[in-house]
């Protein structure tokens, strides 16, 4: 697994995946108006991507709303999704796209319930209005339940992926299958 963080890298890039590869992002979010922004390239085509948090339990209780942007289009957006990967809890945040296109994509962070204002990124998110209070009864930053502002996130592809079973085991798979048959109809018969 390779870990980076935001402040170090600008820019990660994934080339010619072998098998399922992670890339980790971690850090801290400087205030609950902050929107964590980590721009990806990938060289080749990913399938079968997810993308997940699990900075609550596994950080410091901050609540992430993760949202994948291409070309300033908005792919994905999520607040919960516990389960979709180990070290999840709750308030972790999940996203799973069947394939990603080759290109220039942005992964952003944000607090709970700092959302998009809509599909696009010009659109901005709920927290950029000035005269959103900051410590709103609906922001969970610095609560009780999320006082952390550590976030940790992963991208992962090839987890989708079917796998592919190797000849050897295609024919023993068929090989039991027939001799299971075959007991069955022998049984059939005497009785």
């Amino acid at each position: 697994m390779k870990r980076l963080s935001a402040a170090l890298a600008a820019l990660a890039i994934i080339s010619a995946p072998t098998g399922a590869e992670t890339l980790s992002f971690e850090g801290r979010i400087p205030s609950s108006r902050a929107v964590v922004r980590i721009p990806i390239t990938l060289a080749n085509p990913l399938s079968g991507v997810v993308v997940w948090t699990d900075s609550y339990a596994g950080g410091e209780r901050f609540d992430p709303i993760t949202a994948l942007w291409r070309d300033g289009v908005l792919l994905g957006e999520n607040d919960d999704r516990s389960g979709l990967m180990p070290g999840q809890s709750w308030f972790d945040s999940g996203l799973t796209f069947e394939a990603l296109e080759a290109g220039d994509y942005l992964l952003t962070i944000t607090n709970y319930n700092n959302f998009a204002n809509g599909r696009l990124l010009s659109d901005g998110f709920r927290f950029d209005d000035p005269l959103y209070p900051a410590n709103n009864l609906n922001n969970c930053f610095g609560s009780d339940n999320c006082p952390g502002n550590y976030w940790r996130v992963h991208l992962q592809d090839g987890f989708m992926a079917p796998p592919v079973p190797e000849p050897a085991h295609a024919f023993m798979f068929a090989a039991g299958t027939a001799v299971l048959v075959l007991a069955r109809r022998r049984r059939a018969r005497q009785a």
